[in-house]
């Protein structure tokens, strides 16, 4: 969700969030309001499936450890045309490390989430050190830098 709120068309379908871990009671019992259920849940994840199908999944990143939440830390509210309340967004760096962390673990979905990567970088004036900790994080520091020369026209 973010990703769109920030202006990028999105390649993935789901719903996002990171959620501070001692949240995570509340969001069970929001989304089983919602008519959702619990089909998965880890230390560092959970997902929800809508009982009918055009609510589609919600998947909820936990945020406990420094990484995430220094994320949670540098987020702001956005206002968003049609909802009464402002979600706290991520800055655009810190969805990319979620995004890189998504296709890590799912690598069916990579170029998915490299299109939106690349969406959320394009065109931007990125904080370039946060995007390639990501990337070395993950073992992949010179997929990021291909990436930077990409976006420079280099």
């Amino acid at each position: 969700m973010a990703v769109s709120i920030l202006g990028t068309p999105r390649a993935t379908r789901d719903l996002d969030f990171l959620v501070h871990r001692d949240d995570l009671a509340k969001v069970d019992a929001v989304m089983g309001k919602l008519g959702y259920r619990r089909t998965a849940r880890t230390e560092n994840f959970t997902r929800y499936e809508g009982r009918w199908p055009h609510q589609g999944t919600v998947d909820v990143q936990h945020a406990f450890r420094a990484p995430g939440l220094a994320m949670l830390g540098r987020a702001r509210a956005r206002k968003v045309p049609g909802l009464r309340v402002a979600p706290r967004v991520l800055q655009r760096e810190d969805l990319v490390g979620l995004k890189l962390q998504a296709l890590v673990n799912d690598p069916d979905r990579a170029d998915r989430d490299r299109a939106d990567i690349r969406g959320l970088l394009r065109g931007r004036k990125p904080r370039w050190a946060r995007v390639l900790g990501y990337y070395g994080d993950f073992g992949r520091r010179r997929e990021g830098l291909r990436l930077r020369r990409k976006l420079a026209g280099r």
